[in-house]
């Protein structure tokens, strides 16, 4: 996910219990930051080349990442694609950068990622956007109704 306003980015892992960790950094930090400020999908295919590249962020646990459970030294190559918001009661200046990114860690059979696999990515994040988008627009119009409701009951 991406924070526009505190220039961060976090992850929502799940530890060892049932509960949820947040893990933050900062939006400079790995490709997924830089993701997160360009809006621009990009492909590493040779992890090494890139410096933006941060194990820290593909490997919040420390040893194994926590979706592919594959061990960090083993990571090639990561497809990294934003999520964007299409919702237009958000603040102006916040419109058009990504809400969070999606990060697709080593292709099957150790192929590299294409352009191919890129816009089918693409197209599954637009999808995501949407959703996402469509449930923020229901929680905005819960707290516009809830802040009617009780401005009603201020006045009784």
């Amino acid at each position: 996910m991406c924070d526009h306003r505190r220039q961060e980015i976090y992850q929502i892992v799940s530890g060892e219990t049932d509960e949820n960790q947040l893990i933050f950094f900062s939006s400079q930090s790995g490709i997924a930051g830089k993701v997160c400020n360009e809006g621009k999908s990009f492909i590493a295919n040779r992890v090494e080349d890139f410096h933006q590249f941060t194990p820290k962020i593909d490997d919040p646990k420390g040893k194994y990442h926590p979706v592919t459970e594959m061990p960090i030294e083993e990571c090639v190559n990561i497809l990294t694609v934003p999520i964007f918001c299409y919702n237009d009661m958000m603040e102006p200046c916040f419109k058009y950068y990504p809400l969070a990114v999606i990060q697709i860690i080593n292709k099957k059979n150790d192929l590299p990622f294409t352009e191919e696999d890129q816009r089918n990515t693409e197209k599954c994040s637009q999808f995501l956007g949407k959703i996402l988008s469509f449930i923020i627009h229901e929680d905005e119009k819960k707290c516009i109704n809830e802040k009617k409701r009780m401005s009603k009951v201020s006045y009784h």
